[in-house]
This record gives structure tokens, sequence and C-alpha cells, in this order.
């Protein structure tokens, strides 16, 4: 039997911490949080 496999490309906005650093993501698409950190605060 013959399959039809769509090709489909949807971008994907994230909004949230702009000072979130090191996201990761893996090959099944998920995002890869254990080496996530966030960015110290601008000194004023």
């Amino acid at each position: 039997s013959k399959a039809m496999v769509p090709l489909i490309h949807h971008w994907l906005i994230i909004q949230g911490q702009r000072s979130m650093r090191g996201l990761r993501m893996n090959t099944l698409g998920w995002f890869d949080f254990k080496s996530a950190w966030f960015a110290p605060p601008d000194p004023e």
C-alpha cells in the first residue's frame, strides 16, 4: 500500500522570558529544559 505524507512547515512563535537561554529542541520537537538558564538582569 502507498501512504501519503503531507509536507507541512509551521512556524511556532514562543512568548516568554527574553532572558531565558540554552533552550534546545530535540528530534521529536520537544524542548529540552535541562540546560535552560536565565541571563542575569542588566545592571542599571
